[in-house]
């Protein structure tokens, strides 16, 4: 199916949500924690 286009219904996707700014793209919730834990770690 490479290189293909596949349309589904939204009844046919499972919707999560996450963490967004838009609630079409979501953050990475793993990236998220570890900027959080850099971040944190500059303030000290």
């Amino acid at each position: 199916m490479k290189g293909t286009t596949v349309k589904l219904r939204p009844t046919d996707v499972l919707h999560i949500p996450s963490l967004d700014h838009d609630g079409l793209a979501g953050y990475d919730p793993i990236a998220m924690a570890i900027a959080c834990e850099e971040c944190g770690t500059k303030s000290e």
